[in-house]
């Protein structure tokens, strides 16, 4: 029986292009929620970057795994976070300025900053400045949780050029797309990931590995889809992901996981696996 779902947003629970989760997810995850299973989003998002894609719905979001595992929240409480190194973090701003076109993103409530770029080449780089509102010669001492590069490119090869730069020389740190597009990818201190972050939330309520149940699709979910036997991919999700779960079901785009949901829902009540895990 499933006692906690895992799901991450951006084109599994939500598909791409619209403004938030359905009114079908939201009355699927409230049908969870009745049934006594906890459900939480797994995402790279922020905890103040959540709501709106839940219309405001705190139940919602409550628990989760935010910023790709590095904070953990159980009923509204943070029970886990990881920060991420300034020292680390510079030395990716420095490697990054090197490749035209390319930037360090900061993160905090209210702000994103860009790191070692000027207003001017900001605003020659039109894809990278969405949202930024501050830019800064070097990164602030600051208790940082999430960053990652912006590549103003639609070059995937010179994104993953500039991702296995900053691997090589900033080895305390891992780099992970956190969706198809070829333009970003997410910092996470080296060997955190949101497995590690779902293990931490799965030991605080106490339950088994095969009671976890994880919707994912892009390679930052690798990781917690391989991890659990009863991982799903959307039928959308990269070929590691489709690879390496242990059930598939429809498409983002069709809601798919909000009827998977609303399964998992009608079958822990009767004590039983929902039918489309058996």
């Amino acid at each position: 029986m499933i006692k906690l779902v895992l799901s991450d947003l951006d084109d599994t629970l939500i598909f791409h292009g619209l403004p938030h989760a359905s009114d079908q997810a939201i009355a699927a995850i409230h049908t969870l929620l009745d049934a006594d299973v906890h459900f939480g989003p797994a995402s790279g998002r922020m905890p103040w970057d959540i709501g709106w894609m839940f219309c405001g719905d705190a139940a919602c979001y409550a628990t989760g795994v935010l910023v790709n595992g590095q904070q953990v929240f159980l009923d509204g409480e943070l029970v886990f976070e990881m920060l991420l190194s300034t020292e680390a973090l510079e030395q990716v701003a420095e490697c990054v300025s090197t490749y035209p076109g390319a930037v360090l993103t900061l993160y905090e409530p209210g702000h994103t900053l860009a790191v070692g770029i000027t207003i001017e080449m900001l605003h020659a780089h039109r894809g990278i400045s969405h949202g930024i509102d501050r830019v800064v010669p070097h990164v602030p001492d600051h208790a940082w949780v999430k960053a990652n590069v912006r590549v103003d490119s639609d070059d995937r090869s010179y994104t993953e050029r500039i991702r296995q730069e900053v691997e090589r020389l900033c080895p305390e740190l891992d780099f992970v797309y956190p969706m198809a597009g070829p333009g970003l990818f997410d910092i996470l201190p080296h060997g955190w990931n949101k497995h590690k972050g779902i293990e931490v939330l799965r030991r605080e309520l106490g339950v088994r590995a095969e009671e976890v149940a994880t919707f994912g699709d892009s390679r930052n979910d690798l990781e917690m889809i391989a991890s659990y036997p009863n991982s799903v991919a959307v039928a959308n999700a990269c070929p590691e992901v489709l690879a390496a779960a242990g059930w598939t079901i429809g498409a983002s785009a069709d809601d798919a996981v909000a009827q998977a949901l609303i399964d998992i829902a009608q079958a822990s009540k009767k004590g039983e696996m929902p039918a489309f895990m058996c």
